[in-house]
């Protein structure tokens, strides 16, 4: 665990440890915000419901 201090350099911080292409936003990255990415994982879960339900039932007739 790394703890950063608030003051630091961002373009040293995104050089050196994660890049801006895989931060949201808020946190000075080039990906949606946190908020449209949790909808997105909210929409793509309800798509994969059926996906979800045959898993299920696959894993209780395993038993």
């Amino acid at each position: 665990l790394v703890v950063h201090p608030p003051n630091m350099d961002m373009k040293i911080f995104h050089a050196k440890w994660i890049p801006k292409r895989c931060l949201p936003e808020e946190y000075g990255g080039d990906l949606p915000s946190v908020e449209i990415i949790h909808q997105k994982n909210i929409q793509k879960l309800i798509e994969m419901e059926t996906y979800f339900d045959a898993e299920e039932f696959q894993r209780r007739s395993l038993k």
